[in-house]
């Protein structure tokens, strides 16, 4: 799994339907294609309950899946979602791109390599016209980013066995370790 088998998955799923739900992709190891988890509803607005919503659904995943993954690794999380990009200058004043006069409607694909824990993420406009869709990069190559999204997503996965409350203990340390420090 890569970022040009992820991006040519989300822009099928564009064309077909006009938009991309935030869509999880797990790849296991020894399996010939990644477990593909769309979100239908999305309703997290704040970093930490899109942590604690990441976590749960990985946590469903996990015992969905128990006998299939039992044993094997997992070896990259991707995580795709539409949002608002824009480019800004590091002397501007923030805003929300959302709200950003210059805002661009774009896809962000960010991938985890398990082994590493190294996080990169890749931005594309989505460029429509009539029932076209196409997706331009913004950038040159991937960036390695610091989200605390995709690691709280592999806790999940990886705490399917403990109680509750010893998951949820996990999931804060992790998301303290991962999660960008302002």
């Amino acid at each position: 799994m890569d970022f040009q088998a992820v991006t040519t998955f989300a822009k099928e799923v564009l064309l077909e339907s006009g938009e991309c739900h935030p869509t999880v992709f797990v790849e296991v190891e020894g399996d010939a294609s990644p477990y593909i988890l769309p979100f239908i509803t999305f309703p997290f607005r704040t970093t930490e309950e899109r942590e604690r919503g990441l976590f749960a659904a990985a946590r469903h995943f996990a015992r969905k899946v128990r006998k299939q993954i039992k044993g094997k690794k997992i070896i990259h999380l991707a995580f795709a979602c539409e949002g608002w990009g824009a480019q800004v200058q590091k002397t501007d004043e923030w805003v929300r791109p959302s709200r950003h006069p210059a805002r661009k409607e774009v896809l962000f694909i960010t991938m985890l390599d398990i082994a590493t824990m190294k996080q990169e993420m890749s931005v594309f406009e989505m460029l429509r016209a009539g029932e076209s869709i196409d997706l331009v990069a913004m950038m040159e190559k991937p960036d390695e980013v610091q989200s605390s999204l995709l690691p709280a997503f592999l806790t999940g996965i990886q705490t399917v066995e403990q109680d509750e409350g010893m998951a949820r203990a996990k999931l804060r340390r992790v998301c303290e370790e991962y999660g960008v420090q302002l």
